[in-house]
């Protein structure tokens, strides 16, 4: 008996890469909305009443913040290079034969 291990599709990449960086987004901005109570940043105008996400990332969650967009990063390169990979290959549902070269 062989047993195949379940193929992950490409599709699902940049569906897990935007739903981690919507987590991270989210989680950020609920951190200085409750946990912080809307906090006032140096580096924000005096009449800037929502903090750039940036900020609260480099304020207290710095490891969240830089692994999440790490991990961002590298999903959405790795569907940038399937996607190149499968057009290559022909298997692409958008490849015309007219586009091969």
């Amino acid at each position: 008996m062989v047993v195949t291990m379940p193929r992950l599709s490409y599709w699902i990449l940049p569906i897990l890469a935007s739903l981690i960086w919507l987590a991270t987004l989210l989680t950020l901005l609920l951190y200085w909305l409750f946990h912080e109570d809307r906090v006032h940043y140096i580096s924000m105008a005096d009449h800037q009443r929502i903090a750039f996400i940036s900020d609260v990332g480099a304020s207290t969650l710095k490891p969240l913040f830089v692994t999440a967009c790490a991990l961002t990063m590298l999903l959405l390169d790795v569907s940038l290079v399937a996607d190149r990979w499968l057009r290559h290959r022909g298997r692409h549902g958008g490849v015309d034969i007219a586009e091969r070269v």
